[in-house]
C-alpha cells in the first residue's frame, strides 16, 4: 500500500484546556472512537479570535477515508500504555461526514472552520465518556423559586450568580500515585422560554435575572461530583441609584450553599432541595431558593462513536399534522378533556390543515388476531366514523387489511394500512 502524508487544517475557537481533534473511519483515525482520536496542534500562539490548528496523518493513497472535527479535552489514561479519557464538548454532526480520497504523496487539506461543512454548520453537544453532569433549575411552574421572610425585599425582583467551588483535600490526597489528572469543572447556563433559548459559559456580575415565563438552568459537568461547593448569590434587582454608589456590591441580598455531597448521600438521581438564604451582614436566614436537580452519568458499559449522526438529525422540512385514534385517560382525570371520545374531532382538525393523516383507524382492534371474526362493535364504529367523516368513505371494507388513499391523505403515492405507513419517500 501507497502511503500517503495528509496535512488537516481546522480554524476555530477554543476554551482553556480545550483541543481540536479528528476521528474517521480507518485505523490512523481512531475508526470513530474518540478515544483513538488523533489531537491538532496550534500553528501559532496569536492567531486571533480563530486560531489555526494542524495534523498531518499517514494514510493510504487511493482509498476514500471518512472524518468528523471535535473539541474537547484529552486526560490521562487510567493504566499504563492504555487509551487516554476524553470529554467531548462539541461535534460535527453533519449528516454526511467530510470525505477525502489521497491521490498524492503528500496533501494538504483546509477544511475552513470548524463546524461548517458545505457552507452549513452543524454542531452539537458530546456525550458523557468519564464525567458526571449535575443540573440545577430554577423556574416558577409551581411557585417561585425564591421565597424572602424580610418585609423590605417581599416584592423585590431578583437575579441570581452561580459560583463553583471545590472542597479542599488533604496534603496525602494530592500526591496519591492513584489521583489521574481531572478535568476543570465546567459550568453551562442556559436560559429557557417559550421563543427563546440562550446558552452561556459565563455571567454578568449579578448573574441572571429570575423571570417567571422563563427557566434558568445550570449544567455542571465535573470528575468530582462529590466534592462540590455551589454557591449562589442573590441581587436584588431594582436598585435606587444611593445604593450603587455607597455598596461594593450593589444589591446583594443573600447566599445559599449547596454541597454536592448532600445530593449524592440522599440515594436520588433527580429531586428538589430547599436551600436557606442567609443574610450577607448578619448571617441570618431570611428566605429560601427551591432548586430542582438531576445527576447525570453515562451509561456504564456502553460506548458511544462518531460514525453516524441520525439521533440528531431533523431533516428541514415542515412537520406533518397526523390524526390520531384517542388522547389516553379523558374521562377519570382531575381535569375532564374538552373532547373526550375525540376520534373524530382529531381526524377532522387534521383534514382541515391538508396535512397527511395516518389512517390506523380500529383494525387491530377490529379484528383480535382473529381476521374471520371481526370484532362487531368495532366494525360499527367505524361504520359510523365513515358517515360522520365523508373523507372516509373511500376506505374499503373493514374486512380487507389495506385501506386505499383517500382525498383526506391528499398524497396518492402514499398507501397507509394498519401498521402505518408503507412508502414514507414521497411524504
Amino acid at each position: 500500500m501507497t502511503p500517503s502524508q495528509v496535512t488537516f487544517e481546522i480554524r476555530g475557537t477554543l476554551l482553556p484546556g480545550e483541543v481540536f481533534a479528528i476521528c474517521g473511519s480507518c485505523d490512523a483515525l481512531g475508526n470513530w472512537s474518540p478515544q483513538n482520536a488523533v489531537a491538532l496542534l496550534p500553528e501559532n500562539e496569536t492567531g486571533g479570535e480563530s486560531m489555526l490548528w494542524k495534523a498531518t496523518i499517514v494514510l493510504t493513497r487511493g482509498v476514500s477515508v471518512q472524518y468528523r472535527y471535535f473539541k474537547g479535552c484529552f486526560l490521562e489514561p487510567k493504566t499504563i500504555g492504555g487509551p487516554c479519557q476524553v470529554i467531548v464538548h462539541k461535534w460535527e454532526t453533519h449528516l454526511q461526514p467530510r470525505s477525502i480520497t489521497p491521490l498524492e504523496s503528500e496533501i494538504i487539506i483546509d477544511d475552513g472552520q470548524f463546524g461548517i461543512h458545505n457552507g452549513v454548520e452543524t454542531l452539537d453537544s458530546g456525550w458523557l465518556t468519564c464525567q458526571t453532569e449535575i443540573r440545577l433549575r430554577l423556574h416558577y411552574s409551581e411557585k417561585p423559586p425564591v421565597s424572602i421572610t424580610k418585609k423590605n425585599l417581599k416584592k423585590s425582583r431578583f437575579r441570581v450568580k452561580l459560583t463553583l467551588e471545590g472542597l479542599e483535600e488533604d496534603d496525602d490526597d494530592r500526591v496519591s500515585p492513584t489521583v489521574l489528572h481531572k478535568m476543570s469543572n465546567s459550568l453551562e447556563i442556559s436560559l429557557i422560554s417559550d421563543n427563546e433559548f440562550k446558552c452561556r459559559h459565563s455571567q454578568p456580575e449579578c448573574g441572571y435575572g429570575l423571570q417567571p415565563d422563563r427557566w434558568t438552568e445550570y449544567s455542571i459537568q465535573t470528575m468530582e461530583p462529590d466534592n462540590l461547593e455551589l454557591i449562589f448569590d442573590f441581587f436584588e434587582e431594582d436598585l435606587s441609584e444611593h445604593v450603587v454608589q455607597g455598596d461594593a456590591l450593589p444589591g446583594h441580598v443573600g447566599t445559599a450553599c449547596l454541597l454536592s455531597s448532600t445530593i449524592a448521600e440522599s440515594g436520588k438521581s433527580a429531586g428538589i432541595l430547599t436551600l436557606p438564604i442567609m443574610s450577607r451582614n448578619s448571617r441570618k436566614t431570611i428566605g429560601k431558593v427551591r432548586v430542582d436537580y438531576i445527576i447525570i452519568k453515562p451509561l456504564p458499559g456502553y460506548s458511544c462513536d462518531m460514525k453516524s449522526s441520525f439521533s440528531k438529525y431533523w431533516k428541514p422540512r415542515t412537520p406533518l399534522d397526523v390524526g390520531h385514534r384517542g388522547a389516553g385517560n379523558s374521562t377519570t382525570t382531575a381535569q375532564l378533556a374538552k373532547v373526550q371520545e375525540n376520534t373524530i374531532a382529531s381526524l377532522r382538525n387534521a383534514a382541515s390543515h391538508t396535512i397527511l393523516c395516518v389512517l390506523c383507524l380500529f383494525h387491530h382492534r377490529i379484528y383480535d388476531w382473529m381476521p374471520e371474526q371481526p370484532n362487531i362493535f368495532q366494525v360499527e364504529q367505524l361504520e359510523r366514523l365513515k358517515q360522520e367523516l365523508p373523507e372516509l368513505k373511500s376506505c374499503l371494507c373493514p374486512t380487507v387489511s389495506r385501506f386505499v388513499p383517500s382525498s383526506l391523505c391528499g398524497e396518492p403515492g402514499i398507501h397507509v394500512d394498519a401498521n402505518g405507513i408503507d412508502n414514507v419517500e414521497s411524504a
